[in-house]
């Protein structure tokens, strides 16, 4: 009896042996397929973005206007057929128009191939083949609006790309348009959100040079690089003895030759000398949340900071007149932003730039959440309005006096005119989409500088035109 039922046991024992390891050996099979689909969705990634600007400098890409109609025409000079797979449209009432095989009432598409001969498609997506042509009519969208921006989106494997149109009038004798062009620099070290920079003409270590300063987000480090023809010249760090959260921030003011630091607990000055330290110059402006931004501005040849205390409306400006490392109580006044009777907080990605006496910046209606450009003005000590921002997530903003370019999340590069507030999209295809919070944006000689942080070392130099 005994016998038997170790019989029974040891039959019993290897049943569950063997299920055991048919389940191992299937797990181990889910796992090399799982790490095979892994493979090739990472190799189709690598592919795609690698193939996007050869993709969008093979295409014609314009829009015209006929009346109420927004006429699209697509060109291909790509080896491979493509795909156009849907269309956006930012219109400048602040509205947006998004056509896709789901949505494409209204829209007229012909598509011409290279023989000449024509054919008639109801909807999207539409085959756009080696030297073939497509024009695509949104019938009556544009009565009582105009295009801001026009982007149509065209796929082929193993990439999706969203290619910006130009205007038709903006290409003499039919020239093709092309992307922006850019280049890449790389930085000491790797930046992360909440990243803010100043790019300008600064001292240090008593010579005059132009300067690039990345505080690190999530660091309390400041690199400076020097600024060439040849790119960004690393020199060293200073310590923040802070850390960049988006509750603080950094500018240089040229007039007073130093760098000013705003945080929880006030605002620091000390100069770029490496040998020189950190002073607190006034606690009775602070950082008070998120969206913290600091500006130098001068007006009737006077130096003023301007501070957004970040996490609601309160602003602060002060007079640095007379005043060296400390500034006295008396130059320092505060406010609320106050656009049109309505108030403006800063959240996290609120941006700010500064060009002479006036500041712009980027901060969001309290009541309804909407983004706005807003200017102060030293001068008259006043608010004013300039232009409904085209997006909320913004990760930087520069200016040049006449023109304010603003980088959205995803969204690209916008150009805004900053006497009239009239709004452009700037035709750029960078090889990574712009996004995570922080001010890193800035603009020198008609070149533009992006800190493109998440993670990386990557500073994009863009020629906008």
């Amino acid at each position: 009896m005994r016998g038997g039922s170790r019989a029974v046991g040891t039959l019993v024992g290897g049943v569950i042996l063997a299920l055991i390891l048919l389940s191992i050996l299937g797990v181990g099979i889910l796992l090399l397929r799982f790490l095979d689909s892994y493979g090739q969705l990472a190799s189709r990634l690598v592919k795609e973005k690698s193939k996007s600007p050869i993709v969008a400098k093979a295409l014609d890409i314009f829009w015209s206007l006929d009346g109420s109609n927004l006429t699209i025409e697509i060109a291909s000079r790509y080896a491979d057929a493509l795909l156009v797979t849907g269309v956006t449209v930012l219109w400048n009432d602040s509205s947006i128009t998004m056509l896709d095989r789901l949505n494409s009432s209204g829209v007229r598409i012909v598509a011409e191939s290279p023989d000449g001969s024509t054919y008639v498609a109801d909807r999207l997506p539409v085959a756009l083949g080696p030297g073939y042509r497509v024009n695509i009519t949104l019938v009556g969208y544009a009565s009582g609006r105009t295009p801001v921006a026009v982007i149509p989106v065209v796929s082929g494997s193993p990439l999706v790309a969203p290619v910006p149109a130009a205007p038709r009038a903006a290409a003499a004798g039919g020239a093709a348009s092309q992307p922006t062009r850019y280049s890449l620099a790389l930085l000491e070290s790797t930046m992360l959100d909440c990243t803010v920079t100043w790019l300008g003409s600064a001292t240090v270590n008593g010579a005059a040079s132009t300067i690039l300063l990345v505080a690190r987000g999530g660091s309390r480090d400041i690199e400076v690089y020097n600024v060439t023809g040849a790119g960004l010249a690393y020199l060293y760090s200073i310590d923040a003895g802070t850390v960049f959260n988006c509750s603080a921030d950094i500018v240089y003011s040229p007039a007073k030759s130093l760098l000013y630091l705003v945080n929880a607990s006030g605002i620091y000055a000390r100069s770029l000398s490496q040998a020189d330290t950190w002073k607190l110059a006034t606690s009775a402006c602070r950082a008070l949340g998120p969206g913290t931004r600091i500006e130098a501005l001068e007006a009737q040849g006077r130096p003023y900071l301007f501070v957004a205390q970040g996490g609601g409306s309160s602003y602060c400006i002060i007079d640095l007149t007379g005043q060296g490392k400390t500034i006295g109580a008396g130059h320092v006044s505060a406010g609320e932003m106050i656009v049109n009777g309505g108030r403006l907080v800063a959240g996290n990605y609120t941006v700010s730039a500064a060009s002479g006496d006036t500041v712009y910046i980027l901060a969001y209606n309290e009541t309804t959440g909407e983004p706005y450009i807003a200017l102060y003005n030293a001068t008259s000590s006043s608010w004013s309005l300039l232009a409904k921002a085209p997006g909320r997530y913004a990760v930087g903003m520069a200016c040049n006096g006449t023109t304010l370019w603003l980088l959205l999340q995803h969204s690209g590069l916008y150009k805004i005119d900053a006497g009239t507030g009239r709004l452009s999209h700037v035709d750029t295809l960078l090889p990574a989409a712009p996004w995570g919070p922080g001010d890193r944006l800035e603009y020198l000689g008609g070149t533009l500088v992006f800190i493109r942080a998440d993670g990386t070392r990557e500073a994009w130099l863009i020629s906008p035109g």
